[in-house]
């Protein structure tokens, strides 16, 4: 608990420098997550500039999600889902091509773009 403290500390000095050169953090973009496999966390309320922190199971980080287990079990659900989408857009666009050639062609050039 004495962490949570600290880390506190540090978001009030935080916000107080932000303050300090008239600039604003927007609270709506924050959260906070702790990653843990123990069955009883520590849930802390953090707070910055007298809001409190919305605290979330999971966060999207440089295109990887990341969950409070460390599963990857969402961020490798949302790849699936995403790569099957796709996949559902190049069959529309080739139409009645069944070479193998032109799908993968469709599906690599549209999968560049996306990402």
């Amino acid at each position: 608990m004495e962490d949570c403290k600290k880390l506190q500390n540090d978001l009030d000095a935080f916000s107080a420098f932000v303050n300090g050169c008239k600039l604003k953090v927007n609270i709506s973009k924050c959260s906070t997550i702790s990653f843990t496999r123990s069955n009883t966390p520590i849930l802390f309320r953090y707070s910055l500039g007298g809001d409190d922190i919305q605290r979330v199971s999971s966060v999207l980080d440089l295109g990887v999600t990341l969950d409070s287990g460390l599963s990857f079990r969402d961020h490798i659900n949302n790849l699936v889902s995403d790569g099957l989408a796709l996949f559902g857009v190049v069959r529309r666009f080739a139409g009645e091509s069944e070479d193998p050639y032109t799908i993968k062609s469709l599906y690599v050039s549209l999968r560049t773009d996306i990402a």
